[in-house]
């Protein structure tokens, strides 16, 4: 083999790469779609079902979904950023089940996780061997895969592929002064927005710690116009969901906003791991999350995965090796390892028992406290610190290899965690396939979900007047009138038609739908008629004067949201067009050049 050769060796990474998305997408390559009853991949499912439904309807962007809850209307769209769910979702409305839309998904996901990892690591440390052993611990990571398949958590498995990007935008912005950084820093944002907006709240810290240590170290101001940049881009990119998530979050009466913050912190605490559930090696990807010390055994498997902690140990074997006369970038990568292993060992920290997750007398805890506290489940930390641990390997692999006595052994090494990560994988992925239940085709799964709520989860988004248990017989798909007659009646997802006959002033039609905000009734009927919430949260159509005729109600977007739509749109646009044209007018400008110097030697 010659190892001078960069096809020989691009052909070898390329496979490598393979390797790793076959490793963690062995799940789907089952004929069916398996997954863990009671977690969260039917409430995507059905998600993904919605925004399918919303196109097919003409809805763009789709924001109320009807496939949930009997039709009756569920917010998804709103409260939750479903931009990369759109790939599935019109996959499926071009013939593909939702299953298999799904599975193809996941594919693709696990690809760019790979390559994204591989190339964030290639630039950070300029090694290719790292950056190969970076994207198999990560990719491969334990937490990472019972994320996608055992829980299912299509928003928080998501927000990880885009807080590697993020992190790397910081680290180009501060410490390589990358032109272009100030893309990579918005697009992680953007994609941490639009996929899971409670791992804002995972993800800002550390991303908080690296931007003070990096804004110390470069404070210039081409590194705060990158900053500004990056989230000008972001803010503009994200106002098409941020304006109606606020906009609903703040006048919609939803059973999430009536959710005591002092109640969450206890709940919260509540689902703290303990520390050694973090080591456990080999765990069977099964179980559930328990509250009590005696059901540990029958848990879900929290841990971070021996091969990345072999990462962990890498690193301190560097350090315990380290040379003498550093050279500044050499300095750096020690310092990329100790920042990444601190902020990992915290975050570790905090998703324990160990961390005190009850609120005390000081007012300023209490506040940070129930801010922490969204994010329902501290071990969800472990995710983050998962991904700082990967950092703080490939940290240690470099490290060690700038002593030519360890650089053998430092390749060594990281080839045999790879191994490790591998069998980590295949185990977790072999025992949760052994644990799984294959995934019902719509319209069996409507039924089967309404046995636990799958299509809605929690409920949260539910009008807080609702009655749960009703849940379970099936909601009154009919509409029924008082004080005067119907015919005619359609209700096509969220626009309802019907005529009355003499409705009398007073009288009522009740439709079934959830009334939320920005239901309309078109004209005439609007200057005869308005809607309220009546029992249940269920949309009363009531006549403030004697009516005949026909009754129109549908969903209808503020203008508010429409500007925020054109906004981020004219924003996506500048974004795109701005390296584009750089890179255009350069070509322009080296042709000029070449000529003008083609003709300076033609006369000479």
């Amino acid at each position: 083999m010659n190892n001078d050769d960069p096809r020989e060796k691009k052909r070898i990474l390329i496979f490598l790469l393979i390797l790793i998305w076959m490793a963690s997408s062995l799940p789907m390559f089952m004929t069916f779609l398996p997954r863990t009853p009671w977690q969260d991949t039917v409430f995507h499912l059905f998600r993904i079902e919605g925004i399918a439904n919303g196109l097919r309807h003409g809805q763009f962007p789709v924001r109320m979904q009807y496939s949930q809850v009997d039709g009756y209307g569920y917010p998804v769209s709103i409260m939750y950023g479903d931009i990369f769910l759109y790939i599935p979702a019109i996959l499926h409305a071009l013939g593909l089940s939702v299953n298999s839309a799904y599975k193809v998904f996941v594919l693709l996901v696990n690809a760019a996780t790979a390559g994204t990892t591989f190339l964030c690591a290639k630039r950070v440390f300029g090694s290719n061997a790292i950056a190969i052993v970076a994207s198999a611990l990560w990719t491969l990571a334990p937490y990472r895969l019972e994320d996608m398949y055992m829980r299912g958590a299509v928003g928080e498995y998501m927000a990880l592929l885009f807080a590697v990007i993020l992190l790397y935008g910081l680290y180009a912005l501060f410490f390589e002064e990358r032109r272009y950084a100030w893309l990579w820093l918005g697009g992680g944002m953007v994609g941490i927005v639009m996929s899971h907006v409670i791992s804002i709240v995972l993800i800002v810290i550390p991303a908080g710690v690296v931007a003070v240590i990096g804004l110390i170290r470069n404070h210039s101001l081409r590194a705060w116009r990158q900053i500004g940049r990056s989230v000008l881009a972001a803010l503009g990119a994200c106002l098409w969901y941020v304006v109606p998530f606020l906009d609903y979050y703040a006048h919609a009466d939803m059973r999430i906003t009536h959710i005591d913050a002092s109640l969450r912190v206890v709940n919260t605490g509540g689902n703290a791991i303990e520390p050694a559930q973090l080591l456990m090696l080999f765990v069977p990807m099964s179980g559930a999350n328990f509250k009590t010390a005696d059901q540990v055994g029958q848990e879900m498997p929290y841990a971070l995965g021996w091969a990345i902690l072999g990462g962990m140990c890498l690193f301190i074997l560097a350090v315990l090796v380290k040379p003498r006369g550093l050279s500044s970038s050499q300095r750096l990568a020690y310092g990329i390892g100790w920042v990444s292993l601190a902020l990992a060992a915290t975050l570790s920290f905090v998703s324990t028992n160990l961390f005190p997750w009850h609120e005390s007398r000081f007012s300023l805890w209490n506040a940070g406290i129930r801010v922490l506290a969204n994010i329902q489940f501290p071990w969800r930390l472990v995710g983050v610190a998962s991904m700082l641990l990967v950092i703080t390997a490939g940290a240690g692999m470099c490290c060690l290899g700038f002593s030519e006595r360890y650089a053998g052994l430092a390749r060594r090494l990281g080839a045999g965690l790879m191994v490790l990560a591998f069998l980590e994988a295949g185990v977790a992925s072999t025992t949760w396939l052994q644990n799984s239940v294959p995934t019902d085709a719509f319209p069996t799964l409507t039924q089967t979900s309404r046995e636990y709520n799958g299509d809605i989860g929690n409920g949260e988004y539910l009008p807080q007047s609702f009655d749960m248990d009703t849940l379970k017989t099936g909601l009154d798909r009919t509409a029924h009138a008082d004080g005067t007659s119907i015919s005619g009646y359609r209700q096509d997802n969220g626009t309802v038609t019907f005529s009355v006959d003499k409705a009398s002033e007073g009288a009522t039609v009740r439709i079934p739908l959830f009334m939320y905000p920005n239901y309309r009734i078109i004209s005439p009927a609007k200057d005869y008629a308005s809607l309220s919430s009546g029992r249940n949260g269920v949309m009363t159509v009531r006549f403030d004067k004697e009516y005949s005729g026909d009754v129109t109600i549908t969903y209808v977007e503020p203008a508010s949201w429409r500007i925020a739509e054109a906004t981020s749109a004219l924003s996506i646009i500048a974004v795109v067009a701005t390296p584009l044209v750089r890179r255009y007018r350069t070509r322009q400008s080296r042709k000029r050049n070449g000529n003008i110097t083609g003709s300076h030697v033609a006369r000479s």
